[in-house]
């Protein structure tokens, strides 16, 4: 058998430096080109190789052409459809099996250019194909818009993992602000209480924080904030909340004082139209009372022990008016009481118009739950919520219990 040299191709250029798609560096790309036929694959190399490509490997089979993908991991993969041992119908189909390697591009050359193989073609998984006899223009042509995608592609892919990497370690970050559970369990043992936080972002990083700062004379000051919003944006009012906070802000120990103090302070800072919504609790358990006050944070709840009763509160959002005043209210908070504070993302999942959890069925859940430790109805809070939308809440979700024990501080 006597081998003819393909006749030479017509050259159709080098590629740009930068090509129109804004994809740098397409001539290093590496092409694994398929067919058992020594001149097919001949004819192939002329004419990548006059545009300028130059990192092209060769197989014989579709065999051959899946250990080599997995070995060498080309870019863009052009086959023939008619070989021995694995056709080009099945390379396609294993390849897009393959979840390491299903986003290669295929190119497939056939002789055969009726409406119903081209159907199979696609349906197997190939890109696209080119007809022969080769045209080196046009394959050339398909060769440059398959990696400029497929470039494009993998830059955005790693464009988004880079981001999501940050939003994970901001979340952290985030996260780090809420009481810890060795705070916590610190002033279980300083004070007669049981507490149960939960805070859970919607969208990476959220609006929500909480917290919990000792008193003088055994008492303890429980708050929760909600921004406005959810993202970046509302996660950097967080930061600044707490900063001014840890700084010694908003020192006034009477909770309407304490939030008309953080309220000049974010109607500082607060962008137009952003704004908050917090509750203030301070117990004192010398004289086993609560005083609360609200910035329209959703009511709390509060038990006796054996009743649960939602407390009908208001005030201002924070961050929308200087020298608002918002008002303390003064309860009785002994031994067997407890305070529920939530965002409202619990009595508006799904949505406020058909919650799962409307405020009254929410207290009439408490009434039944009393018997349960405060970790179980959170849990089951969050249960019926998560049933509600298996895809994940549409706002950040913060729950807190604290409930008195008693004895003595």
């Amino acid at each position: 058998m006597m081998i003819v040299s393909p006749p030479p191709a017509s050259a159709p250029g080098p590629l740009p430096a930068r090509t129109p798609g804004g994809v740098e560096g397409l001539l290093d790309a590496k092409i694994l080109l398929v067919d058992d036929n020594p001149v097919g694959r001949l004819v192939l190399e002329a004419s990548l190789n006059g545009a300028g490509f130059t990192n092209l490997r060769s197989a014989a089979d579709g065999e051959q052409a899946l250990a080599l993908t997995a070995q060498w991991g080309p870019e863009l993969i052009i086959t023939d459809l008619m070989m021995p041992k694995m056709d080009g119908f099945d390379f396609c189909r294993r390849l897009g099996a393959d979840p390491g390697h299903r986003e290669v591009p295929i190119i497939v050359q056939t002789a055969r250019g009726e409406p119903g193989i081209r159907g199979d073609i696609f349906d197997a998984g190939a890109s696209d194909l080119v007809l022969k006899p080769i045209n080196p223009r046009e394959l050339v042509s398909r060769v440059r818009i398959h990696l400029e995608r497929r470039r494009l592609i993998t830059s955005l892919i790693d464009y988004k993992q880079r981001i999501a990497d940050e939003l994970d370690t901001a979340k952290a970050m985030q996260l780090s602000l809420l009481p810890t559970p060795a705070q916590v369990a610190a002033l279980c043992r300083q004070l007669p209480i049981e507490l149960a936080g939960h805070c859970q972002p919607s969208f990476g990083l959220g609006g929500d924080i909480w917290g919990l700062d000792a008193l003088p004379d055994d008492r303890l000051r429980l708050w929760s904030a909600d921004f406005a919003g959810h993202g970046v944006q509302s996660a950097v009012n967080t930061f600044r909340l707490h900063t001014f906070l840890a700084t010694g802000g908003a020192p006034a120990a009477r909770p309407g004082d304490w939030l008309g103090e953080v309220n000049e302070f974010l109607c500082g800072v607060l962008p137009v139209g952003q704004f908050a919504t917090m509750l203030c609790a301070v117990v004192d358990f010398k004289r086993e009372r609560l005083t609360l006050a609200s910035a329209a944070a959703p009511p709390p709840i509060l038990s006796d022990g054996e009743h649960y009763e939602a407390l009908n509160i208001a005030g201002l959002p924070l961050g929308v008016a200087r020298n608002a005043e918002y008002e303390t209210l003064f309860l009785p908070f002994a031994r067997g009481a407890t305070l529920f504070a939530y965002s409202d993302a619990l009595t508006e999942t799904p949505n406020p118009e058909e919650p799962v959890l409307p405020l009254a069925a929410l207290v009439s859940h408490l009434q039944a739950c009393r018997n349960e430790t405060l970790g179980e109805i959170q849990a089951g809070l969050i249960a019926r919520l998560t049933a509600a939308m298996p895809g994940g809440l549409a706002d950040d979700l913060t729950l807190i219990a604290l409930h008195h024990v008693g004895g003595a501080p």
